[in-house]
């Protein structure tokens, strides 16, 4: 132990090494006595470090964010609203009736159809903003 601190090198379970604090404290992984991803108490993980910079993460493989199982199709599988050069995109089966949106933000249709949209786009930002259709489907 040292300042208060408990730190665990072992094992958390049958074939299943471990690392971390035992108490409820924040953990960090350095180099160069500088902190490059943090854990914090309550589960939050930081990749890199606001007083150094820009830092670069490089993921070999597939990424999934909200999901089990990345599709093998995709290199980025995301369960949920994506944030993309600033404009958001949903997926819904209407345009949004509530809410605040941004000229650009697209809401993807999750049931097309021949004769409906692939979806919206907001024109005009606002609550909620106004919306146009593209991609009819022939």
């Amino acid at each position: 132990m040292d300042q208060d601190i408990e730190i665990l090198l072992g094992a958390s379970g049958k074939n299943k090494g471990s690392i971390g604090t035992f108490n409820f404290k924040d953990f960090e992984i350095v180099t160069d006595s500088t902190p490059r991803i943090s854990v914090q108490a309550g589960g939050d993980i930081i990749l890199g470090n606001p007083a150094t910079g820009d830092v670069k993460v490089v993921v070999l493989g597939k990424l999934g964010v909200n999901v089990s199982n990345p599709d093998p199709r995709s290199a980025l599988h995301v369960n949920g609203a994506l944030k993309f050069n600033d404009k958001i995109h949903l997926n819904s089966s209407e345009v949004p009736t509530s809410g605040a949106y941004n000229e650009g933000d697209i809401v993807w249709n999750s049931f097309p159809a021949p004769g409906k949209f692939v979806g919206w786009v907001c024109t005009k930002s606002g609550n909620p903003g106004i919306w146009n259709g593209f991609g009819r489907i022939e």
